[in-house]
């Protein structure tokens, strides 16, 4: 996923392409200032860059309204912005940078579009950011063709943006789209693929489609299982999943084997303690005693009493 801090530093990689010498670059005004906003922004100090990007803005307001330079200072304004927590202020300089990048016809206009919707859906304004999603998906998909995989970084956002409006039958289609984008761009269990099934799959519970959603999610955990340890957050996510749509199909042992998942990988992502975890356990032994294995349920809620314990002593 392509982020704010990552648009500035694409931006500003091209400046320097396309600049003098570093001696001559330091000679010039403005890429002294835009060079020394991108290096405190890499450490961090984003107001300091802030600064210094509105002073390079300053200095490009002096050339002509198609300088590439005039568009880099706009972008890289609203990136500071955005890493402040300014999304009100961002937008204003997007929207200006995405102005003089439609009348100079410049292509990276889709990157620019990315970024306004993401600065949307943060402010909540999940209707903009659809409209502004589907006019990037439909751009890059006419310069770079509907199978690139920035077509599906953006259909991703879209997709992030529909699901938390509820329009589940929208969401399933996005991220099965996603899924097809990557598998002809990285092949069938590449990783990328897992966290595009879960949220297909998520959305399939949602709307019903329960043997469906069983599916995606068990393809999903397949590719986490073959490769490294995977975020934990992403795992949790693919695990829950199965263990609603088991119970929602009436498969209450594989709903249990995938709540023991659960409790393994809540186990090494927060350590044994605390309510969250506490939660697993108690959520595992009601399986269990679905299952009539009372003995062991009552090991498990024994223990989820003890991790509830230590998670209080723990507070500092």
């Amino acid at each position: 996923m392509i982020g704010r801090r990552g648009l500035a530093a694409a931006c500003m990689a091209l400046v320097l392409l396309l600049a003098a010498p570093a001696q001559a670059q330091r000679a010039d005004p403005w890429n002294a200032l835009a060079i020394d906003g991108v290096e405190a922004l890499n450490r961090g100090a984003t107001r300091a860059a802030l600064d210094l990007f509105l002073q390079a803005l300053q200095t490009a307001r002096g050339f002509a309204p198609n300088d590439q330079r005039v568009i880099n200072s706009l972008l890289n304004v609203a990136v500071a912005y955005g890493d402040l927590d300014r999304p009100d202020q961002a937008e204003i300089y997007y929207l200006e940078a995405i102005r003089l990048q439609e009348a100079a016809g410049d292509p990276d206009l889709v990157l620019t579009l990315d970024l306004l919707g993401q600065v949307y859906a943060e402010q909540g304004l999940a209707g903009r950011a659809v409209e502004v999603f589907r006019d990037a998906i439909a751009r890059v998909e006419s310069i770079a063709g509907a199978d690139h995989p920035y077509t599906a970084l953006v259909l991703e956002h879209l997709g992030d943006v529909l699901f938390a409006l509820g329009r589940y039958d929208e969401v399933a289609d996005v991220y099965g789209r996603i899924v097809e984008i990557r598998m002809v761009t990285f092949g069938p269990d590449h990783r990328s693929l897992a966290p595009a099934l879960t949220r297909q799959g998520m959305a399939y519970i949602a709307i019903s489609h329960n043997l469906e959603a069983a599916g995606v999610l068990k393809r999903a955990l397949v590719i986490w299982r073959a490769g490294p340890q995977p975020p934990s957050s992403e795992l949790l996510l693919t695990l829950g999943g199965l263990v609603e749509v088991s119970q929602s199909l009436g498969r209450v042992r594989e709903a249990a084997h995938y709540q023991l998942q659960v409790v393994v990988a809540r186990a090494i992502a927060e350590g044994e303690r605390g309510p969250r975890f506490a939660d697993e356990l108690e959520e595992y032994a009601r399986q269990l005693r679905r299952l009539g294995d009372t003995t062991q349920a009552d090991q498990m809620e024994a223990r989820a009493a003890v991790a509830r314990i230590r998670g209080e002593t723990a507070r500092p």
